[in-house]
């Protein structure tokens, strides 16, 4: 959608546009081009319905509006785990196991106590690390993983020192954000620095985001881990 405007319009004038062109709020983006017609001197914008100004700032110039960025309280931000982000842990991470779980699994009747209890061992482990995604207001996910030195089945391979990512998990309100990527960046970088050869993972096969996340990060598959239900 195209709007030719008097450039000589204030912004006051350009704020009460939505208003009254009786649309839903719109962004102005940088002029296309200027026209003249006689003495009155249009420029010529492309407006874009399908973005709330509800999510942005901007700066005012003479002919358009800037995007800015986002709200600080929707910046995610990646720190180390601390106790206190367990019980958070506990309840996103049974969800998935619910979610994901096959006809032939059922969680325990315990699981609550008994994830507590595995994710508070884990906790005090040296070699595992832990990532929370964060806003100002919410936790936006978490990453789970190790690095320790593992021997084959049978054992006929030298050991090696290995990285292992447990979980990775992202709150629905928060996906195709870019969370998943970066608790991934950041626990690739901390085993590298703890010198692991390689990194090994177990992720769901049908689901595209997940299949995509792995992918552009480097991954492969390797050994696949298949089933038949009997």
């Amino acid at each position: 959608m195209l709007l030719a405007l008097d450039s000589s319009l204030m912004l006051p004038d350009l704020l009460m546009l939505p208003a009254l062109l009786m649309l839903p709020a719109l962004i102005i983006l940088p002029a296309l081009s200027v026209l003249h017609a006689g003495n009155l001197t249009l420029t010529l914008y492309r407006i874009n319905a399908a973005i709330s100004l509800d999510n942005f700032k901007f700066e005012f110039s003479r002919n358009f509006f800037i995007p800015v960025r986002p709200r600080t309280a929707m910046e995610i931000s990646i720190r180390e785990w601390r106790r206190e982000d367990l019980p958070g842990i506990q309840v996103s991470w049974l969800d998935f196991c619910r979610s994901a779980a096959r006809s032939d699994m059922r969680l325990k009747a315990d699981s609550g106590p008994a994830m507590m209890a595995w994710l508070a061992s884990r906790f005090k482990d040296h070699g595992t690390l832990g990532f929370i995604a964060e806003t100002m207001e919410a936790q936006a996910g978490f990453l789970i993983g190790r690095v320790g030195h593992w021997e084959s089945v049978p054992p006929v391979v030298e050991p090696r020192k290995m990285g292992i990512i447990d979980a990775v998990y992202v709150n629905e309100r928060f996906r195709r954000q870019g969370v998943g990527r970066r608790l991934l960046e950041r626990s690739l970088e901390v085993m590298r620095e703890r010198e692991a050869m390689a990194v090994e993972t177990i992720y769901d096969a049908w689901s595209e985001p997940s299949s995509e996340l792995w992918h552009r990060a480097g991954f492969a598959p390797w050994m696949v881990h298949a089933y038949k239900m009997l």
